[in-house]
């Protein structure tokens, strides 16, 4: 994916390549997403919507949120950066994107190793914190398939 060096960019790239980086405990050679990349569009209504889901399953995808900004008491730019993870698996069985088998991870565990890995590390960004998870929010689930956003901020230090 292009970059241009900017933080968000390089953010985006840096928690992805945290989550492509994961490894299954039972199965070290395998690892936990089949696709973890920054978001570009890749679930579309246009191109299959929820039914692309197969093609990435199970999967992560990372994008920057507008950030929230307010000043301190000497009107300093306080500046959140905000990125949201949107994690989903499906499965062939009923409820077992939900839940996970002994074969697959169900969302729950994909949300604690997401969570884990993300959490409270730094995004080898100059001029930012760690990043924090703050929340989530369900974005589809059915029988067979499951997707929810994960929600991460770190402050941002404007160095010029």
């Amino acid at each position: 994916m292009p970059n241009d060096g900017s933080i968000i960019v390089t953010a985006e790239k840096w928690i992805a390549d945290a989550l492509a980086a994961l490894k299954k405990v039972e199965a070290p050679d395998e690892k936990v997403f089949k696709a973890a990349e920054p978001w570009n569009y890749q679930i579309d209504p246009t191109r299959g919507g929820v039914e692309s889901f197969v093609k990435y399953s199970p999967f992560a995808f990372v994008s920057f949120l507008p950030p929230g900004s307010s000043r301190h008491g000497d009107y300093d730019l306080a500046e959140e950066l905000l990125f949201a993870v949107a994690l989903g698996t499906v499965s062939k069985a009923v409820g077992v994107a939900r839940t996970g088998d002994a074969d697959s991870y169900g969302i729950g565990k994909l949300y604690d190793l997401a969570v884990n890995a993300i959490d409270k590390h730094h995004p080898s960004v100059e001029g930012c914190d760690e990043l924090y998870y703050f929340d989530s929010d369900l974005v589809s689930e059915t029988d067979k398939s499951y997707c929810m956003q994960l929600y991460f901020k770190c402050k941002f230090f404007r160095t010029q």
